[in-house]
């Protein structure tokens, strides 16, 4: 007998009954996968096609994330800035090097910065200003839509504080001789003066004692030749020049030109010189032992045969003040 109280468990289910119920909407806004990861930093981790460690893959992208940590720290003290500066130092100003009187001017200072000449007076050593390092200014028959290098360079550096980059100086030497074989002689260093205890009665600061570094690009064998001495002074660039003239008879005339190019990346280095006044300058207001100087010397050969000296500066600093 059939049971027809019992209900069959083999009727259709409503195509309703087992489905899901959506979830609603979320209203929150959802970033890219992409903005919540570093891909310079991943791509260091993936696995190379070449055969590296893991130790190697996690080095480098430790260095990758450094650099960029970095860079942002270097954006506080502003974006990077640029100029040019020139000049030229002619015989007829009295502003050319010669073996008893020196030239020197300051690498790290990216102010517009005057050129010292060096003097020596009845025993003291002193120097005089004789140029100045200036940067590109507008041309009165060019419309100033034309002028980017100009315009380049109204951007000043900050009198209070900056950050050095990165300077690339440039020194031309000029030479004509006649009837001459005897070589010339000219030397560029870049040196520090290091910080001594004026008790020693030793007294080598610059400019002020400019003078006292002459005779630093004559022969060896000359009773007068200068040197520069390891508790003094930190040579770290030091390029000499030779001129072999090619004169073949006494009125024969040869002229030439030799460059010398000083590139320097500075280190993790802030200079705060912090300055008010137009008598206020660089190396006044800055430690001895940070200032870099440049100093430009010539032979005794080349006395009425250097011409003239071509000086450019290329510097790349930041600074948070935004000074035009």
């Amino acid at each position: 007998m059939v049971n027809y109280n019992v209900i069959s468990t083999n009727r259709p289910r409503n195509r309703y009954t087992n489905s899901i119920k959506a979830k609603p909407t979320s209203t929150i806004a959802k970033f890219p996968l992409s903005t919540k990861s570093n891909k310079p930093v991943l791509r260091k981790l993936q696995k190379p096609t070449k055969s590296m460690t893991k130790t190697n893959r996690n080095q480098n992208a430790i260095m990758t994330l450094a650099k960029q940590v970095k860079t942002l720290q270097n954006q506080r003290f502003g974006e990077i800035q640029t100029h040019t500066q020139r000049e030229n130092l002619l015989s007829t100003y009295n502003s050319l090097p010669s073996a008893g009187a020196p030239v020197a001017f300051m690498l790290n200072s990216f102010y517009d910065q005057y050129i010292y000449k060096g003097v020596v007076t009845n025993g003291f050593a002193s120097y005089t200003q004789i140029a100045q390092l200036t940067r590109f200014q507008y041309q009165s028959d060019l419309n100033d839509e034309y002028e980017w290098n100009a315009r380049q360079n109204v951007e000043a550096v900050s009198p209070i504080m900056y950050k050095p980059v990165y300077t690339r100086a440039r020194i031309t030497f000029h030479t004509s001789t006649q009837g001459s074989s005897i070589p010339i002689k000219y030397r560029v260093t870049l040196f520090k003066i290091k910080n001594y205890l004026p008790s020693n009665k030793i007294q080598c600061t610059l400019p002020s004692s400019l003078g006292a570094y002459r005779n630093m690009c004559i022969s060896q064998s000359d009773s007068k030749r200068n040197f520069f001495d390891k508790k003094y002074h930190t040579v770290m660039y030091d390029k000499w020049i030779t001129i072999d003239p090619n004169n073949k008879t006494a009125s024969e005339t040869d002229t030439s030109e030799r460059t010398c190019v000083i590139s320097w990346k500075y280190n993790d280095v802030v200079y705060k010189p912090d300055m008010h006044s137009a008598s206020e300058t660089f190396w006044s207001n800055t430690k001895q032992e940070d200032q870099m100087w440049v100093l430009i010397s010539a032979s005794e050969h080349s006395e009425g045969k250097l011409t003239k000296v071509e000086l450019s500066k290329f510097d790349v600093w930041r600074d948070p003040h935004g000074v035009d």
